[in-house]
């Protein structure tokens, strides 16, 4: 999956992808995708997709919400 998009005012790529098990709380094992990115200011994350959700558009939404969220959180600082 090659996915490039915008993010916020930053743009984002999908740099790999696998299978993978998420454990719940309650110790519940959820099988799914886990979706890794990059977004252009460097900063890197991932997103959980379920099977039901994972095509490209939910994909797309997903990471789109997260890259914004990963880029503000590393632009944070203590203005010292």
């Amino acid at each position: 999956m090659t996915m490039q998009a915008q993010a916020g005012n930053g743009s984002w790529s999908v740099t790999s992808q696998a299978e993978y098990t998420q454990i719940q709380p309650d110790g519940t094992p959820v099988r799914g995708y886990k979706v890794y990115y990059r977004t252009g200011n460097g900063q890197t994350g991932s997103v959980f997709v379920s099977p039901e959700s994972y095509n490209p558009e939910s994909v797309r939404a997903m990471i789109q919400a997260a890259a914004a969220n990963t880029d503000a959180i590393g632009a944070l600082s203590s203005g010292g």
